[in-house]
């Protein structure tokens, strides 16, 4: 199983990999600390099962990055997670296109 993380905070992007690897063994986890240049990373690397995507990040953020995720990947093939410590209403509801299902982090920031 492939997944990627796209997060600028290292030491979550850590702390995700590490627990990965504990659940799913066989799991190759590719860390991205930034959106700008996806469409690169994604045509690199082999197919990814799952996306895990920081929904706060700068300079492009979590909504702009999964407008270009959309255009790359097949969502029915590959899932995007987009997490993040905090979410407002607004973001919620600009954001659900392509995703399933909403989720805060009970531990914000």
């Amino acid at each position: 199983m492939n997944i990627l993380i796209i997060d600028d905070d290292s030491e979550d992007t850590e702390i995700f990999c590490a627990a990965l690897s504990e659940i799913l063994p066989g799991a190759v986890c590719t860390v991205s600390n930034s959106c700008l240049k996806v469409h690169e990373l994604i045509n690199a690397l082999p197919f990814q099962h799952f996306i895990f995507l920081d929904g706060h990040m700068t300079p492009v953020n979590g909504r702009q990055c999964l407008i270009e995720l959309l255009r790359i990947i097949n969502p029915l093939e590959t899932k995007v997670i987009i997490y993040t410590g905090r979410i407002s209403d607004e973001e919620t509801t600009a954001s659900h296109e392509g995703r399933n299902h909403d989720q805060n982090s009970p531990f914000g920031r």
